[in-house]
């Protein structure tokens, strides 16, 4: 509930305190996050009455950026009331504005104290009249209280791009005098001077300046892509060349013009592939985000495009991605093209003497000098068991342990006689497998239970 306007024409001392006269009053909204925000009271009895399960120990109701004056209760709830535990927060105090109230700022009825952040740079923000309130303005930002509705001003962020196109104008002219003082010492260009500290100054205050007018045109309820663009190109020498086509996908802009942030067209495409297998991914789960676990073989394989078409953000991603879940890491660019797990490939096209799944991994010696071999596990992704095979040497099992993700042994055994593991009773996952061999070398390698 967003700006309006509450007042009384009667004296709020004369009520007693009665439960009776409020602006407005909340009876049991549930545990959703919701707000009251930016709503103006004069001479209320009860500015904001509240009763009834408004929140849980995770959050819920929340007052912030209020405007009270001359009232008797301006924020009031009722016995066991429950809202938010937590009222603003450290990047963003509540900041409510009281003034000359009669009995309380914030009178909490409720069983459990609240914590009220707020910021001190306006003593108005002080509640200065509560009970079962812990004020805390450390560290506290002040809430700038922009307004979330309709701003029919189609000018509304005309003066910050303008100040930002002079910012970019000035740090430009920094960088071509910088540039001009360059000096070549042994074959290597350096920098006859330090960077001027007003340089990087100025490049923060436009970082922070872009980054805040952002938030408030995707926060408004009308927004405008154009402006954003318009945003972005006046920024560009400040902003993160992909801002732009995150806030696109994150709106679930799918257009060909979805992409324009990215000036090169081979990372856009790339970027825009990825994208598309993260939301693929991403629906095959109820868990948020991506299970990047649990990929099909197809899906590996397009991450090894990705990862290997150029060397953009979409691919250095997927590098990581494949990297940390499945063990194909590209430790030299020029091994690129060489580089192929046989989890993407298919049975007819797996060389006989190569296992289907096989994941390599160098290993990992505890004696020095001694020449690389190989361990391999397959099948990989698998289900009920897994095999072991060294390649290089005649090493044999001594033992082996299985660490999950959160680094807990999740299985161990002594192994002598055979080089099967069995997995079936694992939750899906990935794991890390340390093999001892007989030879006193330590093998790793990762392995993913489907």
């Amino acid at each position: 509930m967003e700006a309006n306007n509450f007042h009384s024409s009667t004296n709020p001392s004369l009520s007693n305190g009665t439960t009776n006269k409020f602006g407005i009053r909340i009876l049991g909204s549930g545990t959703a996050s919701n707000k009251i925000y930016k709503n103006d009271f004069l001479r209320m009895v009860n500015g904001i009455l509240v009763s009834g399960t408004n929140g849980s120990m995770y959050g819920g109701l929340q007052f912030c950026c209020n405007s009270f004056n001359s009232g008797s209760y301006d924020i009031r709830l009722l016995s066991r009331t429950v809202v938010s535990p937590q009222q603003g927060q450290l990047s963003k105090g509540a900041d409510n504005i009281f003034n000359r109230t009669a009995d309380y700022n914030f009178y909490n009825g409720g069983s459990s104290d609240i914590t009220y952040l707020y910021s001190s740079s306006n003593t108005s923000h002080i509640p200065s009249l509560y009970y079962q309130i812990l004020p805390f303005s450390r560290d506290v930002v002040s809430n700038p209280c922009y307004s979330t509705i309709l701003d029919l001003n189609p000018y509304r962020f005309d003066d910050d791009i303008d100040e930002l196109a002079n910012m970019a104008s000035t740090y430009q002219n920094m960088e071509e005098e910088l540039a001009s003082q360059m000096v070549i010492t042994d074959g290597n260009i350096e920098l006859s001077q330090p960077i001027p500290s007003e340089m990087m100054t100025l490049r923060q205050e436009a970082s922070e300046l872009y980054y805040q007018t952002a938030r408030r045109i995707m926060s408004d309820s009308l927004m405008d892509l154009s402006v954003l663009e318009t945003l972005h190109q006046t920024a560009s020498v400040f902003s993160d060349p992909y801002s732009l086509s995150e806030t696109r996908y994150l709106i679930d802009e799918t257009s060909d013009n979805a992409y324009t942030g990215i000036e090169d067209e081979n990372e856009r495409n790339n970027y825009a592939a990825f994208r598309a297998l993260k939301a693929e991914c991403a629906a095959q789960t109820t868990e948020r985000g991506v299970n990047w676990y649990s990929l099909s073989n197809r899906q590996i394989e397009e991450l090894i495009q990705i990862a290997e078409r150029n060397t953009g953000r979409s691919s250095v991603i997927a590098k990581g991605i494949l990297c940390f879940f499945y063990g194909i890491c590209y430790e030299e660019e020029e091994e690129i093209s060489e580089t192929r797990s046989a989890v993407c490939q298919n049975e007819e096209d797996v060389p006989s003497d190569e296992p289907k799944g096989g994941t390599d991994m160098r290993e990992e010696s505890t004696q020095a000098g001694q020449s690389d071999t190989a361990m391999s596990l397959f099948p990989n992704p698998a289900k009920q068991t897994v095999t072991i095979q060294f390649s290089g040497n005649n090493d044999n099992v001594s033992k082996y342990t299985l660490v999950n993700m959160q680094g807990v042994v999740v299985l161990s055994e002594e192994k002598t006689n055979s080089n099967t593991i069995d997995i079936s009773k694992l939750p899906t996952g990935a794991y890390v497998v340390h093999v001892f061999g007989w030879s006193g070398k330590v093998y790793s390698a990762k392995l993913v239970k489907k």
